[in-house]
């Protein structure tokens, strides 16, 4: 007879499932992923995990690689720096005033 899943029990009363380890945890979702993403890149073309950041209600970001890190970081701080400077230059005479 095969084992039941228990997350599957259907009209049964709960039995006592014991709490797994972080580590099973982990190694069951990761075998989970594996054999769905291989069955959706044959049907889909792409990646599940490459889907499931384009779905903005599950809030999946794409972890961006250091080189992109780093552009993204230096453009805020030039983008930071003209706005000071603007404003400075706004600004310039009323402290000469002063």
């Amino acid at each position: 007879m095969a084992k039941e899943n228990p997350f599957f029990i259907a009209g049964k009363q709960e039995q006592n499932i014991k709490p797994l380890k972080a580590t099973e945890v982990k190694d069951i979702a990761r075998a989970l992923y594996n054999k769905i993403d291989a069955t959706f890149q044959k049907v889909c073309n792409t990646s599940f995990g490459e889907t499931l950041t384009k779905l903005p209600e599950l809030q999946i970001q794409k972890k961006k690689s250091p080189t992109e890190a780093k552009r993204e970081r230096r453009a805020m701080y030039r983008n930071y720096k003209q706005k000071v400077e603007d404003e400075w230059e706004k600004t310039s005479l009323l402290r000469q005033l002063f």
